[in-house]
């Protein structure tokens, strides 16, 4: 009897299981199914767009493409925290940028310039793998009219609504972008010269990674590399590349109507000191979050996002300890502890934002100092130390990026007299280097020098002193704005001219 009960419960398991394994595998059919069928639809959506679109162009008429003077930088004193009042750019500035002239370019359609507006088409192409530079410049200029075609390679497309462009971009992929050959950009300059979308382009702008505008060369068009982070990237190995491409920027800057520099005083510099190329400053702004400085909450934001930047500095510790002892009311919390994904106005809520920076320039940064958020940063002293001791800047080259700590640079500079870039382990190398930081280069930010420094700072800060230096930040904002717009309005008259 036993027997037959065990027999009928295995039959009955048997059954069971064999019935479930049934329909799972009827479920994994159908989302197999699903998935192949999305794949197909997007196939023919994007064919059906590009076939609308080729019918929209044709017939239409094709474009025809034809500071303040030098600072010093001083040093927070060690015993008192105060904020950068002046430039210090060192060597760039956005202060002394000209005013453009409205009567300066005369063409079939008279100035260029009218009432803050183009008067001649101007379409610039980005495919840029960093979605932030090239958003920020879109904020700029398409209110003065210009048009952009954006290509976008960056897998962070969806946050500015830019993902499948249409028509959709040939031959170069996120795969391949960052490491072009001769044969990768002759197939795409055959790809596209008769391109009719492409014959409607005045000029190619490169951000992230500079080297992306490489691939434009064959089309005779003005380029405009502004680099926002190390230019070697995709270039750096083997050597010889990193030279080939120093020579293609020199015979890029030879063009009048190309622009070659950085969004930061670090990369511009950077540039300079391998290539002996005379670079522009032409920073990022990033108002497009639409938001300022409202301080709602009691907490100061700690915002490294590197927890062994924290741990290592024992900044997070020191500071902790020292407001538990002199009793102060200044509250900390952790960014990503308190929002797991943040708006803007997240952040514009909070008294200020405390930094230890894993890179010399991030459009985060931008993106708060344009909010006119108090910011809380490392001085160079300490930075310099810390860098030192425990590569806290880990991304600031390439090497120690991919896991080594670099002793020199992988070539040599062109510029003499000047500390290696790429030196990590050298005091004075990183010292001199690290001052070109957007965060020494803006004033009105706050330095500390240790964790229990900043919490004597923040015990000190009352609201009336942040709202100062906000208001400070807000001013040097406007004028920053207004310097950056000119840049660009004397670039398009460059491009067309």
């Amino acid at each position: 009897m036993y027997c037959v009960f065990l027999l009928r419960n295995i039959t009955e398991a048997r059954y069971y299981y064999y019935t479930r394994m049934r329909t799972s595998y009827k479920l994994i059919f159908l989302f197999i199914g699903l998935y192949l069928l999305k794949i197909f639809m997007n196939g023919a959506l994007n064919k059906a767009k590009q076939q609308y679109y080729n019918k929209s162009i044709k017939g239409k008429p094709e474009e025809s493409s034809n500071h303040e003077p030098e600072g010093s930088y001083s040093q927070t004193s060690l015993s008192s925290p105060l904020t950068r009042t002046t430039m210090g750019h060192l060597s760039h500035s956005t202060e002394s940028a000209p005013t453009v002239s409205t009567k300066g370019l005369k063409g079939s359609n008279g100035a260029l310039f009218e009432d803050g507006r183009i008067t001649r088409p101007i379409t610039l192409w980005n495919q840029d793998m960093h979605i932030s530079p090239i958003h920020d410049l879109k904020t700029l200029l398409e209110p003065m009219g210009v048009k952009f075609i954006d290509k976008t390679l960056s897998s962070h497309c969806h946050i500015t609504k830019t993902c499948n462009p249409v028509p959709p971009l040939r031959v170069i992929t996120q795969r391949n972008g960052f490491h072009l050959t001769p044969e990768l950009i002759s197939k795409f300059y055959e790809s596209y010269k008769n391109d009719s979308e492409m014959k409607t382009v005045t000029a190619f702008v490169c951000y992230h990674p500079p080297a992306m505008c490489d691939l434009f060369r064959p089309f005779k068009k003005p380029l405009i590399i502004i680099s926002s982070i190390r230019y070697e990237l995709g270039r750096n190995s083997p050597n010889e590349r990193w030279h080939t491409y120093n020579e293609i920027l020199r015979n890029v800057s030879k063009d009048p109507r190309n622009v070659i520099g950085g969004n930061n005083l670090y990369d511009t510099n950077y540039i300079k000191y391998f290539t002996g190329i005379e670079t522009k400053l032409i920073p990022s702004y990033c108002g497009y979050t639409n938001e300022s400085y409202h301080p709602r909450r009691p907490e100061f934001l700690f915002a490294s996002t590197r927890a062994r930047n924290v741990a290592s500095t024992g900044v997070q510790r020191g500071l902790d300890k020292r407001l538990r002892e002199i009793n102060s009311t200044a509250k900390v919390a952790q960014l990503r502890t308190l929002y797991g994904h943040y708006k803007y106005s997240d952040l514009a809520n909070h008294p200020g934002i405390i930094h230890i920076p894993y890179q010399v320039s991030v459009m985060s940064l931008f993106e708060q100092y344009r909010m006119n958020i108090p910011l809380f940063v490392p001085s160079l002293e300490s930075l310099s130390e810390w860098h030192v001791k425990f590569n806290l800047l880990k991304e600031r080259t390439w090497d120690s990026t991919f896991g080594k700590i670099p002793l020199k640079s992988r070539i040599q500079g062109v510029q003499s007299g000047i500390p290696d870039p790429n030196s990590d382990r050298n005091i004075t190398a990183v010292k001199y280097w690290l001052q070109f930081s957007d965060f020494y280069q803006w004033p009105h930010i706050t330095y500390y020098n240790s964790g229990e420094h900043l919490a004597e700072i923040l015990h000190a800060m009352t609201p009336e002193k942040l709202k100062n230096i906000s208001s400070s930040m807000a001013v040097y904002n406007k004028n920053e704005q207004t310097n950056i717009k000119n840049m660009w309005k004397n670039i398009l008259i460059n491009i067309v001219s």
